[in-house]
């Protein structure tokens, strides 16, 4: 057991709760740490706002994805390339910093960003509960280098 564990689990039973009063359709879940306020909270989207989104963002990436490709600047093509659907932009998801907690992550932080995957694994089950499609259930964590480091779907029966 991780020293975070009791502060991870804290952190997603006050989101789970807060997303439950408000109804929201779960199509996918963060645990996200933020390197700037030195906090961990959720953020959750929905499947209208999370494909919303990802359109936004393609409609804006195809012009600078086109020109490159113009200019036969592949390299510089390759960093527009489409997202197929789903949105990661944490920043427009239809709810942030939920259950936020201040926790500093230490300077070897596999131990905390492990505990952060373990603590979506504990509870999958609990956060699956808040979505009529938990097939299309995402999860993904921070990791020491990245808002969005780890990514992977939800398996019910596990």
């Amino acid at each position: 057991m991780s020293v975070y564990d009791k502060t991870f689990d804290m952190v997603i039973d006050k989101a789970l709760n807060i997303l439950f009063e408000r109804k929201v359709d779960i199509y996918t879940f963060a645990l996200y740490y933020d390197h700037e306020s030195h906090a961990v909270s959720v953020c959750a989207d929905t499947i209208e706002n999370s494909r919303r989104v990802a359109r936004e963002i393609n409609a804006f990436s195809r012009e600078q994805f086109f020109a490159a490709i113009e200019q036969q600047e592949l390299e510089r093509a390759a960093l527009w390339n489409s997202i197929t659907g789903r949105s990661f932009a944490l920043g427009d998801f239809n709810a942030r910093s939920l259950g936020w907690e201040p926790i500093k992550a230490p300077n070897n932080s596999a131990p905390f960003y492990s505990a952060m995957v373990q603590a979506l694994i504990r509870n999958s089950h609990r956060i699956a509960a808040l979505t009529r499609h938990p097939e299309q259930l995402v999860f993904c964590c921070s990791t020491k280098n990245d808002e969005v480091g780890l990514i992977w779907f939800h398996e019910e029966g596990n």
